[in-house]
């Protein structure tokens, strides 16, 4: 529903300090969402693809962006974002791209990401996300490129045995032990 996606997008522009963003072009507006910056739609009004990179974003990602279920490319990469990243981004089927590296993220990976098995990137890094890396990424069988450097995150190793297509796995020097493709 578009008024659903409406309120999730209002959610992250009030969380994350959104009259402080560089560019904020109609947001939190009654302006059809295909005008807000950074924001694609689908024929059906949808939001499919969110690109705030470098764009001052400071504060936390609200779970509400989990109601965006068109959702195909997410990149908040590059920005003061602060916090979790919320689980309820696991329910997100349709999204392939995760892009949050360079921000201040906290806390441990949810495992709920391993849900997302349409998901072919996924790049966490340069953040400052701790504990073990969740084995439930194991279950993204499309992935191509997954990056968890520069965060606190330990493990004895993640399998992705199902991949068909792999091209990055990029870990050091941030996991404590080393992590391997099975």
């Amino acid at each position: 529903m578009v008024s659903t996606d409406r309120e999730a997008l209002v959610s992250l522009f009030r969380s994350t300090g959104g009259a402080g963003w560089i560019r904020r072009d109609n947001w939190d507006t009654d302006a059809d969402l295909a005008t807000w910056n950074g924001v694609n739609v689908n024929v059906q009004g949808r939001v499919v693809n969110l690109d705030l990179q470098y764009n001052n974003l400071q504060g936390s990602i609200p779970p509400e962006l989990g109601k965006l279920a068109a959702l195909r490319a997410l990149d908040l990469h590059g920005n003061q974002l602060i916090g979790r990243i919320p689980k309820e981004l696991g329910g997100l089927t349709e999204l392939k791209k995760v892009t949050f590296y360079h921000n201040n993220l906290t806390g441990r990976i949810p495992e709920e990401l391993g849900n997302l098995t349409a998901l072919t990137h996924l790049r966490l890094n340069r953040n400052s996300l701790e504990g073990p890396i969740p084995l439930e990424l194991g279950n993204l069988a499309a992935v191509q490129h997954l990056s968890l450097q520069e965060n606190q995150l330990s493990g004895d190793s993640l399998s992705i045995s199902n991949c068909v297509v792999f091209h990055a796995m990029v870990f050091a020097p941030s996991v404590e032990s080393p992590a391997t493709v099975i």
